[in-house]
């Protein structure tokens, strides 16, 4: 994976430098060449800072330094000791050193940069350092936003003269333990291994807010031969740096998924409308066609080589990882390659397995993203309720519905499934599903149980829509409990507790306790229809139990249940389709017999 990694910086033109990191910098101290103080600068149009190439210190430098400081870029409390009233004595000295350490640098640079001699005097004048400080807390700056200089209308940082005497700086305080040359895991050649490795930003998926690492030993029991630290592994510092910049780039562009980060790349270009792995993270309503489409006519493409972009593509491959933090490690939870043309073929595959009717009958649901059919398994999020918590039952989901999107051949994971059948009992019950959430829980179900049939070599009876000839009984007893609610709501109109409140539990997954029982209470409600649509809901009912044969099972297995859920969804949407086409012809009630085919299916 670092070696894949390395290529994408490369490939990507990131100027990666042991001693250097793109850092996003808030505000900067505009200084004359002089050192008159002119006031503090907000960077960025959005107030959120831009992004710049830093000088940086590793962990280990920052150690042997003692109370040492970032060199151009610090933090509000370092650069201007802007710090909290309430801050004790202590504190209060160790942000001095490092305080008096950042403008020693300054000083130091001089010699390179002299108008940054006369900066850092004017950091150490008192006064000059009250007046940033009032300005601070009038612009609502923190402690620890970073904060840099500007002299005479131009950002230091955008200048190179600082950067050679920067290199040499850092040969000074390289800890002695990085003397000795090994060969580079990630690029097979002999090198400095780095100490410690660059921190990545997972913040946003559970490491620390100063960064995580990816590579790094702690224990003694994960040590060989009296190597050290990241030794172990040995890595160049140039390797590190450059693997976790590419890190670090790929991490802002993907989106929190489920409380994870899918990274993906390719090893070639490809324009968002081909981004196939860029579809299942988040499928977009395309102009002209669905992601299925679009996947569809490039396995087409690529297979016939039509145009010089399909042949690249055809050329190429993919990579992905799914990470989380686990306070400071970045934790790899999947990583896959492979080819264009089986990612496309794959990619089309998922699509298909998950299309599923709306709820209201017309047409086929939105495309999921593969982060809603994470989420469709929990229970609704409540108030003020802490992210990461809500998402525990399904920690982990992430990864294996991630793997099974990229191969066809494999299942998607049973407590998926599971899951996705107890939420949606729990919903149809309560009838507190949203339309989104209700069809993305059927979309799963039915991906589970075609595959299911595909590798278990069963013929494929799971289709998107209505199949009122399918064989499976318990399909056909959740068809039964969707037609005798619809008798119900005809005759009684809406009620309380109505057959599906009360039963949907138990007929799912003891039907033959249930159905016979309901279907004989059903000639109450066939007796206050007109004759004409109480025969009508007769042979419907009459036609379902013909399927089933009065063969009810004692009980049903999970994936007897998934099945139950897939009827029962299936008719409603069909009966919702056909009467809202019936309300738009504005056709009478009493036509019902008319549509009994439709109705039935």
């Amino acid at each position: 994976m670092l070696e894949y990694l390395l290529q994408y910086a490369e490939r990507k033109g990131m100027a990666s430098e042991p001693g250097f990191k793109v850092k996003i910098v808030r505000y900067a101290l505009d200084f004359t060449a002089d050192g008159q103080f002119l006031g503090v600068l907000s960077l960025g149009d959005d107030g959120r800072g831009l992004s710049f190439r830093c000088p940086d210190l590793s962990q280990p430098e920052l150690i042997a330094l003692k109370h040492g400081s970032h060199f151009l870029v610090e933090s509000a409390s370092t650069v201007a000791l802007f710090l909290k009233p309430t801050v004790d004595d202590k504190e209060f000295a160790k942000a001095t050193a490092k305080h008096l350490y950042f403008t020693g640098l300054l000083e130091q640079v001089s010699s390179e940069v002299p108008y940054l001699a006369p900066v850092a005097g004017a950091l150490q004048n008192e006064a000059i350092l009250n007046t940033i400080r009032a300005q601070m807390n009038e612009d609502r700056v923190k402690e620890t936003d970073s904060v840099s200089i500007r002299v005479d209308g131009r950002l230091v940082l955008d200048e190179s003269g600082w950067q050679p005497w920067w290199r040499e700086f850092r040969t000074r305080i390289k800890p002695k333990e990085a003397s000795s040359e090994m060969v580079c895991f990630a690029r097979g050649i002999l090198g400095d291994p780095a100490v410690t490795h660059p921190k990545i930003a997972a913040s946003s998926v559970g490491g620390t807010a100063t960064g995580s690492t990816l590579v790094s030993f702690d224990k003694d029991a994960f040590g060989s031969f009296g190597l050290k630290q990241s030794r172990n592994a040995a890595v160049s510092e140039e390797a590190a740096t450059a693997y976790c910049d590419a890190m670090n780039s790929l991490i802002a562009a993907a989106p929190l998924v489920a409380g994870s980060k899918p990274l993906y790349w390719y090893d070639c270009s490809v324009p968002k409308e081909d981004d196939l792995l860029g579809f299942l993270v988040e499928p977009k309503a395309l102009e002209e066609s669905t992601a299925l489409q679009t996947a569809t006519t490039l396995v087409a493409a690529i297979k016939t080589g039509v145009t010089p972009r399909a042949q690249q593509l055809a050329s190429s491959r993919y990579f992905c990882c799914t990470i989380t933090g686990a306070a400071g490690r970045v934790m790899v939870r999947d990583w896959m390659i492979g080819e264009f043309e089986q990612l496309a073929a794959a990619v089309a595959a998922w699509f298909d397995d998950l299309s599923i009717v709306r709820c209201n009958g017309r047409g086929l649901a939105n495309e999921p993203a593969i982060g809603r059919l994470v989420e469709c398994l929990l229970l609704d999020r409540k108030q003020g309720q802490n992210y990461d918590d809500w998402l525990k039952p399904v920690k982990g989901m992430l990864p294996q519905l991630w793997r099974a999107a990229l191969n066809p051949q494999m299942p998607l994971p049973y407590r998926s499934m599971a899951s996705a059948v107890t939420q949606n009992r729990a919903y149809v019950q309560t009838s507190s599903s949203s339309t989104f959430t209700l069809e993305n829980r059927m979309a799963l179900l039915k991906a589970y149980l075609l595959r299911s049939c595909r590798i278990k070599g069963e013929p494929i009876t799971v289709t998107a829509y209505l199949k009122p000839d399918h064989p499976s009984t318990a399909y056909q007893c959740g068809r039964l409990l969707a037609v005798l609610s619809a008798l119900q709501q005809r005759a009684l109109g809406t009620v309380n507790a109505g057959v599906v409140e009360r039963y949907y539990g138990s007929a799912s997954a003891t039907p033959a306790l249930v159905l016979g029982r309901l279907t004989r209470t059903s000639q109450y409600h066939l007796n206050k229809l007109d004759d004409g649509l109480a025969r009508w809901y007769d042979a419907r009912i009459a036609q379902i139990w013909a399927s089933i044969q009065h063969d009810v099972p004692r009980t049903l297995s999970m994936e007897g249940q998934s099945m139950f859920a897939l009827g029962y969804y299936h008719q409603k949407a069909a009966d919702t389709a056909t009467l809202n086409e019936k309300r738009s012809s504005q056709q009478s009630p009493g036509q019902g017999p008319q549509h009994s085919i439709n109705l039935a299916g």
